[in-house]
């Protein structure tokens, strides 16, 4: 933050932030027309975490505004996040990770990492930032996940993952769970908790496009984790959102019979592009 005085010899006006206040009490004798300071214990930004990648250091910057950007090297790139900033560090469980993506004609970084609000909802950030050879850093992409609490008994939790396998492709895996309370009542009139879980995984593959530079999703799969206790006709329901569809369900999942018994944590695939 900049103050800047601008003082005569009948009076003092301070400016600070574009609000003027007139001293003219102040019957000092000023020989300084204008001067500025610099306050660092006023600064307007906060770096929450940086890491390294190469020659590449990147640092994610909370802005006064609540506002987050990405810092590389002389680059800024403003994220779409804002209004969850509750802290001076990233979440501890989600650091700052990078992962160095090997694309054609320059170079590209998947970066992921957590924010909290400070009243307990976590949004996990991830973004392909690019940069042709010998330009500065752009954000090619960005996605976020979030975990929260819903309700009293309920909560939303969200994770995701990048990995490089190969040139020119990225791979984003997203794990979601969503816990929803449930209370029933008695016939004694007594009140009973309890929860309903519905655990998804997805994996999104996508390929660089040098020409225009862009990712371009080549193939999605999500798959429904099964509760203990629940057939195929639950995962239908739960992950499709109609039990009917359970002919989708079988075709995709050939290797289920008729009656076949679930397994809790088996992963049965229901949607596949």
């Amino acid at each position: 933050m900049t103050i800047v005085i601008l003082a005569a010899h009948r009076g003092l006006s301070c400016e600070l932030r574009g609000l003027n206040v007139n001293m003219r009490w102040l019957q000092l004798p000023v020989f300084l027309a204008a001067f500025s300071c610099s306050l660092s214990g006023f600064s307007s930004e906060i770096s929450l975490g940086s890491a390294t990648s190469g020659d590449a250091a990147v640092s994610v910057i909370a802005e006064a505004a609540s506002k987050l950007s990405l810092r590389i090297l002389k680059s800024t790139l403003a994220l779409k996040t804002e209004n969850l900033i509750g802290g001076e560090t990233l979440q501890p469980d989600q650091p700052l990770t990078l992962t160095a993506l090997n694309v054609s004609s320059g170079r590209a970084l998947a970066l992921t990492f957590g924010i909290s609000d400070g009243r307990g909802r976590v949004r996990s950030i991830g973004a392909l930032v690019t940069s042709a050879q010998g330009t500065e850093w752009s954000l090619a992409s960005e996605w976020s996940v979030d975990c929260e609490p819903l309700g009293e008994l309920g909560f939303k939790r969200e994770k995701q993952a990048f990995t490089s396998s190969a040139a020119d492709t990225l791979t984003r895996q997203t794990q979601r769970t969503l816990a929803e309370g449930v209370v029933d009542k008695l016939d004694c009139g007594c009140l009973v908790c309890g929860s309903r879980t519905i655990e998804t995984l997805e994996s999104e593959q996508f390929s660089w496009n040098p020409q225009s530079r862009v990712l371009e999703r080549t193939s999605y799969e999500k798959r429904y984790v099964v509760q203990p206790g629940e057939g195929i006709m639950a995962v239908a329901r739960k992950a499709l959102g109609d039990a009917r569809l359970l002919a989708r369900i079988n075709r995709l999942n050939p290797e289920l019979k008729p009656g076949s018994v679930l397994q809790p944590g088996q992963k049965i695939l229901v949607e596949k592009r």
